[in-house]
């Protein structure tokens, strides 16, 4: 996978290294149930986490996005967030992608940046069509995909049994390219 580079992030493929970055997005119990609806790793010695870990750097479908910071070399730089890209099975050539974004870098217009760099280097590489899901309660992420030009395509209803809320509906969203 290609590395691609925004004002004030680099994206590039998860390593093993990455495990302290990664648990600041996946050691915190909010950010977690937001995501997938799913609970933290309790430690970075938790073999959920080192599993997790172990397949994000095997898959090169995963981008982390780290801060380029003044003195240190971007490629090692704090971990904002991490983009993940899957097939979206459509007519086109398609894809679609999910994100996480660690607490301290949320409402700074990280995820959007991440987001528009990573939507223009598909929309650069052939991909004709981009999907995403939020779930229904979750507000900044709907408003999100739609300042990006995302669409609401649907509803996927009773999508989940949330830990935390229950059964939820997850919002279906697409953005077609030039």
């Amino acid at each position: 996978m290609q590395t691609i580079e925004t004002q004030r992030l680099l994206l590039r493929n998860v390593t093993l290294q990455d495990g302290p970055s990664l648990f600041t997005m996946l050691g915190d119990e909010q950010t977690c149930l937001d995501d997938g609806g799913y609970h933290a790793c309790a430690s970075m010695e938790d073999p959920g986490f080192l599993q997790n870990l172990k397949w994000l750097a095997e898959h090169d479908q995963h981008y982390l996005a780290v801060e380029k910071g003044a003195g240190q070399e971007p490629a090692f730089g704090q971990g904002v967030g991490l983009i993940h890209l899957m097939d979206a099975h459509r007519g086109v050539p398609a894809m679609k992608l999910g994100y996480i974004i660690s607490r301290n870098f949320r409402r700074q217009g990280y995820a959007r940046e991440a987001l528009s760099g990573v939507i223009a280097h598909l929309f650069a590489t052939g991909t004709r069509m981009v999907t995403a899901e939020c779930y229904a309660y979750n507000l900044a992420s709907r408003r999100l995909l739609e300042s990006l030009g995302f669409a609401q395509e649907g509803v996927r209803r009773k999508a989940l049994l949330h830990p935390q809320r229950g059964v939820i509906d997850t919002l279906l969203f697409c953005l077609e390219g030039p």
